[in-house]
């Protein structure tokens, strides 16, 4: 509820994650082992030649890979569910939940995967149950589950498109969903960008962050070594992230402490915005 002077009440909360190096080990590179290839020489040798030579898009390169080392759908979902979790992602989910739960009623904690990694992999891992959505790569598979084409790619452009539709709750499924960027009232939003806090770990993250810093929303950049995070120098202007935190969801870590202080600062947007002057 507001009037024409105050902002909409929303009593909803979107925590959106890549995948990645972000809640787990590369995909990909585990995908490429099980194959019996050496990930960092197959990057070299295979995959890089295709997009630094011959202008490949990144995703339709490593899916056009797979298809040429006989990958299938077996592969990719066995993967999948011995993928290494990082450490506390089996018990961060719940404990987020209830810590909005302590602050607040009323107010729903949504979770979401935008990722450029593979559906298949991210579908079979056991952390996936805990997400309201998913949007990630997609194969098309032929009748033995064979790898034979692209079906669905995510883009780093585009990783700010989806936050768009889930800030508009649309539930996108065919090849052309509507225009997250086209005029909205703002009543009508499932979740505002302000209500959304986005964890990714590189340069992929580079359009969602810029389009958390522009909209109010929160951004964490996750760095796995010690030293400068490895897209400092690009990470300027509306790049810029709330904080650079190792990737450890474990309890007491930086990590789950700055999540649960992002939400606290949702938390205290939604009731200021509850609260109503009467006469």
């Amino acid at each position: 509820m507001s009037d024409s002077s105050t902002r909409p009440t929303f009593d909803r909360i979107a925590l959106v994650f890549d995948w990645d190096g972000t809640l787990a080990a590369d995909s990909y590179d585990a995908i490429l082992r099980h194959k019996g290839e050496d990930p960092e020489r197959f990057r070299a040798e295979r995959l890089e030649p295709l997009v630094e030579d011959e202008g490949w898009e990144g995703a339709l390169a490593r899916l056009f890979l797979l298809e040429e080392l006989g990958v299938t759908e077996d592969d990719l979902r066995g993967c999948g569910e011995d993928l290494e979790l990082l450490p506390g992602v089996d018990t961060v989910f719940d404990a987020l939940r209830d810590h909005v739960a302590e602050r607040i009623e009323g107010v729903d904690l949504e979770l979401y995967i935008v990722s450029a990694g593979l559906m298949r992999i991210i579908e079979a891992s056991p952390a996936s149950a805990q997400f309201d959505k998913i949007w990630a790569c997609e194969c098309h598979f032929d009748d033995e589950g064979r790898v034979r084409a692209a079906k669905k790619i995510v883009t780093h452009a585009e990783k700010a498109n989806y936050l768009l539709q889930i800030a508009r709750g649309l539930d996108e499924v065919q090849g052309n969903p509507p225009d997250p960027f086209a005029d909205f009232d703002e009543e009508r939003l499932h979740v505002p960008i302000d209500h959304m806090v986005y964890v990714g770990d590189g340069l992929s993250d580079l359009p969602a962050f810029a389009l958390m810093a522009e909209r109010g929303g929160i951004a964490l950049a996750l760095n796995k070594d010690d030293g400068d995070w490895s897209m400092s120098e690009d990470a300027e202007g509306l790049y810029k992230v709330d904080n650079i935190l190792r990737p450890d969801y474990s309890e007491g870590s930086d990590l789950r402490t700055a999540l649960c202080h992002a939400v606290d600062n949702v938390v205290s947007r939604i009731a200021i915005r509850r609260l109503r002057t009467h006469d």
